[in-house]
């Protein structure tokens, strides 16, 4: 039975569930709708864990997850709709869904063993209050995986798209964007410890940044394995 919070208003809901719907199923993301991205699932550690799926879009990483062998249960969390009702049509007992916000995440203290955050603070007004409650959730020891966009990365599709590379299109989400050390300082500052980090960079760069020749400001995308 899915799990639904009272403090979710209905236009949140339809409007992040229209959201989720017109984005992850462009084609782009089609390779990977019922996988995730593998880069993520072999960054778990451990084994029959709890894991918390924080803003889980349509669910393409709890599907993951559950494939890899690696969790016990997933609970999918997001406000908008489409990803929820996707998973709860396969009837997985190692699934839950859960109809909430990050900002109030209905269970309790020290509940999970990991948790996925995966290209989901970007689209948050307020991450701080949002990093708060998940370190709230997660037990100590316990892994947390962050994963955004930078600062420029709506510029670059953008160019992208005029250049004939991409069709994705963006509906003006991203309320947050951060550089690598910007978010670094947001991890560390909500009580999170940084194990390893991972940045991408367009064209060229990704060659020049492994020899500490590209500012890290420049980056498209990072990702940092964080534990409490």
């Amino acid at each position: 039975m899915r799990k639904i919070s009272e403090k979710v208003s209905r236009n949140e809901i339809n409007f992040w569930t229209d959201y989720i719907k017109k984005v992850y199923t462009q084609e782009d993301f089609l390779a990977t709708i019922d996988t995730g991205d593998p880069f993520y699932i072999k960054r778990l550690r451990g084994r029959n864990l709890y894991l918390l799926d924080a803003g889980c879009g349509d669910g393409r990483f709890t599907l993951g997850a559950v494939k890899s062998g690696k969790v016990r249960k997933v609970v999918a969390l997001d406000v908008g709709t489409y990803g929820l009702d996707r998973l709860d049509k396969l009837s997985d007992n190692r699934i839950e869904t859960c109809c909430a916000s990050v900002y109030d995440i209905p269970y309790e203290d020290n509940e999970f063993d990991a948790i996925f955050f995966i290209y989901t603070i970007e689209h948050l007004k307020y991450p701080e209050n949002a990093m708060r409650e998940l370190y709230r959730v997660l037990q100590k020891g316990g892994q947390i995986i962050i994963s955004t966009d930078g600062i420029y990365y709506d510029h670059y599709m953008k160019l992208l798209k005029i250049l004939g590379r991409t069709k994705r299109t963006h509906s003006g989400t991203h309320y947050s964007l951060f550089t690598p050390n910007k978010l670094k300082r947001l991890i560390l500052d909500s009580g999170f410890k940084i194990r390893e980090e991972w940045l991408w960079f367009p064209l060229g760069l990704g060659r020049l940044a492994k020899f500490k020749m590209a500012p890290d400001f420049l980056a498209l995308g990072m990702v940092y394995d964080c534990y409490k």
